[in-house]
């Protein structure tokens, strides 16, 4: 069994930025945003500085909150024997990450500062997005012709 985000999310995108990495990469990000990323070497880091680092190496996928950001939950570890793919969704009050296309999945509550910079380290190919805020309805807008 797989978890991925519901297809939906995908037109909250605006604007693609391409990022093919060996070694260090460094980028500004909005405060929500999708990132599809594809792991080509035996180490990997995806860090929002200052606030979360996500680093896969030996097996183990580690995710490291900054205090002030993740409101008490500071590090989650998961045994990942090899990462190839790695989504990572995050806005106002959460990180959602999806590893290996679903296979594993975590989530936290998240309340990042910006201004944001996203830096990979490692050897890959990455899709980022910036991500439109979501419009909620009621019920009534719903029921309307």
């Amino acid at each position: 069994m797989t978890a991925w985000p519901v297809r939906e999310l995908e037109r909250l995108r605006k604007g693609i930025r391409t990022i093919d990495f060996s070694g260090a990469v460094r980028r500004a990000v909005g405060p929500a945003l999708d990132l599809e990323l594809e792991n080509h070497g035996s180490r990997l880091t995806a860090a929002l500085e200052g606030a979360a680092v996500i680093c896969w190496e030996d097996g183990l996928l580690t995710l490291t909150l900054d205090e002030a950001c993740g409101f008490g939950r500071t590090v989650r570890t998961a045994a990942v024997r090899r990462l190839h793919s790695l989504r990572l969704l995050v806005d106002s009050s959460s990180l959602e990450l999806f590893l290996n296309d679903g296979e594993q999945v975590m989530t936290s509550r998240f309340y990042p500062q910006e201004p944001l910079y996203l830096r990979l380290e490692g050897e890959g190919y990455a899709e980022l997005y910036d991500m439109n805020a979501m419009e909620m309805k009621t019920i009534q807008d719903e029921r309307r012709p």
